[in-house]
């Protein structure tokens, strides 16, 4: 039977699994804590695919059979799991994006212009548009109606820091007919999403960062 809380790793991924005689063992209990059980069952559920995961948890009710709405508890600790993870990345990836944009903008005798950065606006919708709060629910699953708009928006957010500018002017474009064909419920989401792609749509213009072709996926919108 489940005990709702108690001691857990808060980092059971394979990063953290080393085998003794084809016996895994935990290491790295630098967030060891108080918290779910289910919490320490998402990490290792990330990275196999559906038939591993039945598989963990299988093995897991071996030792102790897990009861009640597990299984939508588990869905939850996942997602989370995964955002924390994206959050994290996210933060190195803006780090990355600014040290190579001031190196560029060094070189090229640019200086500190903020009309050349990321606008603070629109990282604050890189970052609200991946929080549990806004996300839809269940919207990361493949067969979710939000999962291609969801690949589309956090590809535009990739491609931005990559400098692939003309790509990311392909992903709005790959938004904005999903948000037009699906016919999506107004949600926070929804309305982050225009928000979002009307915000970035100017600040790729107004910087001039497109080439020919990268206008051309702007203007089909248009």
């Amino acid at each position: 039977m489940i005990v709702t809380l108690e001691d857990i790793a808060s980092g059971l991924h394979s990063g953290n699994l080393i085998f003794h005689e084809n016996t895994p063992c935990p290491i790295d209990f630098g967030r060891c804590g108080y918290g779910h059980i289910l919490y320490d069952m998402a990490g290792p559920l990330v990275e196999p695919t559906p038939i591993q995961r039945k598989m963990v948890i299988d093995g897991y009710e071996i030792v102790d059979r897990l009861e009640g709405e597990y299984v939508r508890r588990l869905e939850c600790f996942f997602i989370k799991f995964m955002i924390e993870n994206a959050t994290t990345l996210l933060i190195l990836m803006k780090s990355l994006f600014c040290r190579r944009m001031y190196t560029t903008l060094k070189n090229s005798g640019g200086g500190n212009s903020m009309e050349n950065m990321i606008s603070h606006q629109i990282l604050c919708y890189m970052k609200q548009l991946n929080t549990m709060e806004v996300l839809p629910e269940s919207g990361l699953r493949r067969n979710s109606i939000y999962y291609n708009l969801i690949t589309s928006i956090n590809h535009t957010i990739a491609l931005l820091i990559s400098g692939s500018y003309d790509e990311v002017a392909l992903f709005i474009n790959r938004a904005y007919r999903e948000i037009d064909e699906i016919h999506f419920l107004e949600t926070t989401y929804i309305e982050l999403c225009r928000e979002y792609l009307r915000a970035l749509t100017e600040y790729l213009e107004d910087n001039k960062l497109l080439s020919s072709n990268g206008q051309n996926l702007l203007k089909m919108k248009k």
